[in-house]
């Protein structure tokens, strides 16, 4: 039908050829097979060219409304793919969702009223290939690697550092034979474990075990003791300082990963494309350089 149309609208078999860019022999077999099939001549030849007959000016009609609906339907799809619509599964760690990429996230869902993200909080890396989650953000330990089963990107390399209450910073000393600083601790068995001894300062012990860094934080605030808190967390609270002395220590390492099999699908690449950005602009604060 494409063909048909190019020739009714050249009114010649070259003219045809040459806005379809193909062979002046492809065009003529095609009109002859079109004809064939129809058992209708559609074209006189002429001295003057091609002259559409009656039967052609009826196969004309249809062939133009079908050209339309086409179009129409092009159009409607790709109308949908920019403005994105539809499901995105993303997980991500809640430190991330909470103090770095709130407003980032919730400017993309008003700006993409068509897309309905869905947010999964946590550190466990979900299967992708189960589409548990589309687009999975993570942190992993200097030295390890995603799993080979996902592409992604390196965004960013996570700093941590020492934070303390300014009251509890004022009230100890953290170097020397003096100190007397405490961190609060993690899942720890022993008072020195081994994260103390590259966390920054001389090492001193800890104290409790509280295994969630928004519970660290909170009891770093109170007073507690000192917190090896991200970066990203504990510059952005004005209840916490650097405990002097204390330098950012990088830590591991941010991937934006995704299946295979969907590092095409139109939304979910604008969606990483977003992501990409977002993150770039706050790499200071990841990264322990936003002080």
């Amino acid at each position: 039908m494409k063909v048909f149309l190019a020739v009714a609208r050249a009114g010649s078999i070259r003219g045809a050829s040459e806005s379809l860019k193909v062979a002046h022999s492809t065009v003529s077999r095609r009109m002859d097979a079109l004809e064939f099939a129809l058992k209708t001549r559609l074209f006189d030849r002429t001295s003057e060219g091609l002259l559409i007959t009656p039967s052609g000016e009826e196969l004309l009609v249809s062939a133009r409304t079908i050209e339309e609906t086409m179009h129409a339907a092009e159009r409607s799809v790709a109308g949908r793919d920019r403005e994105l619509s539809g499901d995105v599964r993303f997980t991500l760690p809640l430190p991330m969702a909470v103090c770095v990429l709130t407003d980032d996230l919730a400017n993309f869902v008003e700006q993409n009223p068509l897309v309905n993200l869905i947010l999964d909080l946590t550190d466990d890396l979900l299967d992708l290939s189960k589409r548990e989650a589309d687009i999975a953000m993570r942190f992993t330990y200097k030295g390890n690697s995603p799993p080979d089963y996902l592409v992604g990107r390196n965004l960013a390399t996570q700093a941590s550092c020492a934070y303390a209450s300014p009251d509890y910073i004022g009230d100890h000393v953290f170097s020397g034979s003096n100190r007397n600083g405490r961190w609060l601790g993690w899942d720890d068995v022993v008072e020195y474990p081994k994260w103390v001894h590259s966390a920054g300062l001389e090492p001193m012990p800890v104290t409790g075990s509280f295994n969630d860094v928004f519970v660290q934080m909170a009891f770093a605030k109170r007073g507690l003791g000192m917190a090896f808190l991200p970066c990203m967390m504990g510059d952005l609270d004005p209840g916490l300082q650097r405990v002097p002395g204390a330098r950012p220590i990088p830590h591991t390492s941010l991937w934006v990963l995704t299946h295979p099999d969907l590092r095409d699908t139109v939304r979910l690449r604008s969606f990483r494309e977003y992501l990409y950005d977002a993150v770039s602009d706050k790499l200071d604060l990841i990264e322990g350089r936003g002080v």
